[in-house]
């Protein structure tokens, strides 16, 4: 259909949409940084751990982290939707898991491989798709024409939708994986109802963020409305909304790695914003004819890409019980680690919190309370190393155990 005669112009798009990759890089390292506190943290002794409020820990690598999500992508963000149409920028989030491909392997110690790098080249080949052919119009806005987007039918629905999702993602977290999975598995599958959620409620605020950027806008072009109180009810709501979506992605990064959550999230940030940005303020009336076509076929192309990098199986190598683990493996030739076991107060009851001290001579000495000792018991020294059924061997016979490079 092409723009109308009020388009702002696609220079300014095309101005909107670097901004808005700008913004992912600040993403990018705030979600990692807030994933790498979790990570120190949970290493801690619990009597030198960091105050945890909710999602939120009062460490500084956390808070780093906070202010590289909100204080650098906020402001560029604002911008970038007044400039371009929210279902163009949105998919440029793609960025973020490119980047976090590259940077999560070096500061989280996460593992990447290659079929990580080809999703991640699928995803740019979507971003390539929806840039090129989404729509490139975009128009000011006066609070009138905003409120006047919440009464259309499509929209209502749309809103009548995320409801239920919500509600039923509150329910699958509360009860639903406590009924049917346990362990890691319960993790998981909570990780992707916030992520689910995280990403929703994600698309609910970039509605507003957009709001308020046409505001802001208009505010510098000399015809502002702040003094309407349905301009600050849009403003508060952008806020809300971004408060609730990082409370909701911090819990679900602390219960799966990085590279594996966070594609969850984007495709469901992808998708719910992409669809309420071209419903609330009719994107798709900008669309050439085979944008109708081609856009589509991005965006899935990136999900797509996505959820590869998701749903592909966790890498899992059979190995000789008698070989350490490779971390163990990389410790000095000299390092000597005495694994002793005593037998827990109460039969039948087992605890795994170890204890390590040091002996005069040097030698590293770790304490196990449980009455037994088997493939799937933990045995680690104070660095958390995972030990091997050889090694629990050795705890039964109280036998030091060298750990030389192999």
């Amino acid at each position: 259909m092409g723009c109308g005669e009020d388009s702002t112009g696609v220079h300014l798009v095309m101005i909107g949409m670097a901004l808005a990759v700008l913004a992912s890089v600040g993403s990018t390292f705030g979600l990692i940084l807030q994933k790498l506190a979790q990570v120190q943290n949970d290493a801690l002794p619990p009597d030198k751990q960091y105050t945890k409020t909710g999602a939120i820990i009062c460490s500084p690598t956390w808070m780093l982290g906070f202010v590289l999500l909100i204080a650098v992508p906020f402001p560029l963000d604002l911008v970038a939707f007044s400039l371009a149409p929210q279902s163009l920028v949105v998919p440029l989030t793609g960025v973020t898991l490119i980047l976090n491909q590259v940077i999560a392997p070096f500061m989280l110690k996460e593992k990447v491989s290659m079929l990580d790098w080809i999703a991640t080249g699928v995803i740019a080949v979507g971003i390539i798709f929806t840039t090129a052919f989404g729509s490139h119009c975009s128009y000011e806005y006066t609070v009138d024409h905003m409120l006047g987007f919440f009464e259309q039918l499509a929209f209502q629905v749309a809103e009548v939708l995320f409801v239920i999702s919500m509600v039923f993602c509150w329910w699958w977290v509360t009860w639903g994986v406590p009924r049917w999975y346990a362990d890691e598995k319960a993790d998981q599958m909570r990780a992707v109802a916030y992520g689910y959620m995280a990403g929703a409620v994600g698309g609910q605020q970039q509605i507003f963020l957009k709001a308020t950027g046409e505001l802001l806008e208009t505010s510098i072009n000399g015809a502002g409305e702040w003094d309407r109180w349905e301009s600050w009810m849009l403003a508060v709501a952008c806020f809300g909304f971004a408060v609730a979506q990082i409370q909701l992605l911090n819990k679900g990064l602390a219960l799966w790695t990085a590279v594996k959550y966070l594609p969850i999230y984007n495709v469901c940030l992808i998708l719910c914003s992409t669809t309420y940005g071209s419903i609330f303020y009719q994107e798709y009336k900008g669309l050439e004819t085979i944008g109708y076509v081609m856009f589509p076929i991005g965006v899935t192309v990136v999900v797509a890409g996505s959820m590869v990098l998701t749903l592909k199986n966790e890498q899992r190598t059979e190995q000789d019980p008698t070989v350490l683990p490779e971390k163990m493996q990389a410790l000095p030739e000299e390092t000597v680690v005495k694994m002793e076991s005593r037998r827990a107060s109460s039969q039948g009851e087992k605890n795994l919190d170890n204890e390590s001290e040091e002996s005069d001579d040097g030698i590293e000495i770790l304490h196990l309370d449980s009455t037994t000792i088997n493939k799937e018991d933990i045995i680690c020294d104070k660095e958390d190393f995972i030990g091997t059924t050889s090694a629990a061997a050795m705890v039964m016979t109280g036998n030091p155990v060298l750990l030389t490079p192999q």
